[in-house]
């Protein structure tokens, strides 16, 4: 039963309120007083989530904002399931803002491609970005609902084939009803997991991919808006993985990384765009728990993931102000 400070909460996430990260963006990009943050870091759950172990609750965002030292500023937006059509309209807006940042860096959750994130209907955010297509003209924050998880799959959503490795489950709503239901026994929280790491990883990337298509318009975008762009692959949990899976997990995995780098290459030739492959950066030990079954990471794995974003930072920022895209 919840309590009622959960159920106030829940009450309070219902409440239509000014959309945040357009205030944030417009405030901070928009003002007729200040010149906007150097840096903004666009992500999902990942940036935002600290573990209840920790004893640094930092974010990941402001643990690179203060691993910077003070050499940039730093705007964070990010929200649970941000994918890269949100980040896209965020980006479009500062065509109408009176500053833009210097850098953009952007994360690339490798699970945003799988059918659990892309097709979940609470995750689509397409209130929040008709508020980003219409406040060019009307230059209003409109108020929205939060995260509408409320939006269930239909019928037919769960009846969607899958053709997964290493499963005999062969549509999403029979791992939607793996994800909810959890066993008491090991070995039956064992296979769920097992299921979970196949839904979220093992789904093959194609090239044609909605979601990368996004990213792909994206970096035309800042492209054409002369910003730098820093990209990373999200680490991944791939012991957790390979546990559960088995070996042939990374083969998979890989070549999904794979797909994605060919696909960003013509724009990594060109020297205002920097990349950093994290996916198997970290151990088990470096997420909230060793059979993490999201990319959430403890206080270890946000340090080592800001320190390489800083100096990667570093790196991208050091090109010549005169150079462009085009360069």
């Amino acid at each position: 039963m919840k309590t009622f400070q959960e159920l106030l909460s829940s009450v309070w996430m219902k409440i239509p309120k000014p959309y945040p990260a357009l205030a944030q963006l417009a405030a901070d990009y928009d003002s007729r007083w200040m010149t906007g943050s150097d840096i903004l870091y666009l992500g999902d759950s990942v940036v935002e989530r600290v573990s209840w172990h920790d004893n640094d609750k930092r974010t990941l965002d402001r643990m690179v904002a203060e691993t910077l030292d003070g050499k940039y500023s730093l705007l964070c937006i990010a929200q649970a399931a941000y994918h890269f059509r949100v980040y896209y309209h965020l980006l479009e807006v500062l065509r109408c803002m009176r500053n833009k940042p210097e850098l953009v860096i952007l994360p690339i959750n490798m699970r945003c491609f799988a059918p659990q994130w892309d097709l979940n209907p609470a995750w689509q955010f397409e209130e929040e970005i008709q508020a980003l297509r219409a406040y060019p003209q009307t230059k209003r924050i409109p108020a929205i609902r939060g995260n509408a998880d409320a939006l269930t799959y239909s019928e037919t959503e769960r009846n969607l084939a899958l053709d997964l490795p290493f499963t005999e489950l062969k549509c999403l709503g029979q791992f939607l009803d793996i994800i909810k239901n959890i066993p008491t026994d090991p070995q039956g929280k064992f296979r769920r997991r097992k299921q979970i790491y196949i839904l979220h990883y093992l789904n093959t990337l194609q090239r044609n991919h909605r979601r990368l298509e996004y990213l792909g318009k994206t970096l035309d975008l800042l492209s054409e808006l002369n910003i730098r762009a820093l990209l990373y692959i999200t680490p991944i949990n791939y012991e957790g993985g390979m546990r559960h899976v088995g070996a042939r997990f990374m083969d998979i995995v890989r070549a999904n990384a794979k797909v994605v780098q060919d696909y960003i290459y013509p724009w990594l030739r060109k020297d205002r765009v920097g990349f950093l492959n994290l996916q198997e950066r970290l151990t088990s030990d470096h997420f909230f728990h060793a059979d993490e079954l999201t990319e959430h990471l403890n206080q270890t794995g946000r340090t080592m993931v800001a320190q390489a974003l800083v100096k990667k930072i570093e790196g991208v920022m050091k090109v010549n102000n005169e150079e462009t895209w085009s360069n």
